[in-house]
């Protein structure tokens, strides 16, 4: 178990890269931002980031196959391409509207998430973002995004839901 105290800023690149048995971390509000490969490939189960992030690096959490929570607290600001890439164990996932931008294939191929819900604010969504989500069976896109990659559902068999106007 690990505990980041609100004093650290910045969580370093590849800071926790590779570590299998780290089951549990907690990032306290203060925390800024997520480097790139912050997590990757770690045994993480679940984690909760603090709306003081702005920022969750690329491949921040690629390949923690064990995380089934993840909870993104409203004032998180951008989540980076690939951030949450092959986490398998996700089935929910709730974006709050505070979050700019979803980078490219930021959930592809999180084949166990089921439902997904992006908060009114979110304003555009990467190419591939959600493709390969295999199980992927609702994503609700509300009218505040105004852009979208490419094939952000591709081999993603999800029903859609939109808001009247919206750019989807």
């Amino acid at each position: 178990e690990i505990v980041i105290p609100g004093t650290v800023k910045r969580i370093g690149e590849s800071a926790f890269e590779d570590c299998a048995f780290l089951k549990s971390v907690t990032i306290s509000e203060g925390v800024e931002e997520i480097a790139d490969s912050a997590f990757d490939e770690c045994g993480v189960t679940s984690v909760t980031i603090p709306g003081s992030v702005k920022r969750i690096g690329k491949n921040a959490f690629q390949s923690c196959g064990f995380l089934t929570s993840l909870t993104l607290k409203p004032g998180v600001g951008r989540i980076e391409n690939y951030a949450f890439y092959e986490c398998s164990g996700l089935s929910i996932v709730t974006i709050p509207g505070s979050l700019g931008t979803i980078g490219e294939n930021a959930f592809d191929s999180c084949t166990g998430l089921k439902n997904v819900v992006i908060g009114e604010g979110v304003t555009f969504i990467g190419e591939w973002a959600f493709s390969n989500c295999v199980n992927l069976s609702g994503i609700t896109i509300p009218d505040s995004v105004a852009g979208m990659g490419s094939d952000i559902l591709w081999n993603s068999p999800a029903q859609v839901t939109c808001s009247p106007g919206s750019y989807a």
